[in-house]
């Protein structure tokens, strides 16, 4: 079920080996339009995600399943921090309401 390309697969690959799952550097062979046309490809496959460290610049990491589209299990810590985004995203927007003070 590998539906990868062999610049994906390398991308992947290399973002695996670094301690914080960034797939940046890209290979210098991938430049211009082919680097945005993979990321983004990768992107929508959901193999890699935006992690948001220096908006409005992309910080872009290996997601869980792009460890699993080339075969290796994520770190225990990048599955508790996506767990963890997962959770806030499905919270509701709401704040807390305050509890007053019974007045009898």
């Amino acid at each position: 079920m590998n539906n990868l390309t062999q610049t994906q697969q390398t991308i992947l690959e290399t973002a695996a080996t670094r301690p914080d799952g960034a797939i940046q550097p890209l290979p210098e062979r991938i430049r211009g339009g082919a680097a945005a046309k993979v990321i983004k490809a990768l992107m929508d496959k959901g193999l890699i995600q935006d992690i948001g460290l220096q908006p409005p610049f992309q910080t872009l990491v290996i997601s869980d399943a792009g460890y699993r589209a080339i075969g290796q299990e994520p770190p225990a810590d990048q599955q508790s921090e996506e767990a963890s985004e997962e959770a806030q995203d499905a919270a509701p927007d709401e704040p807390a309401a305050e509890s007053e003070p019974d007045s009898l």
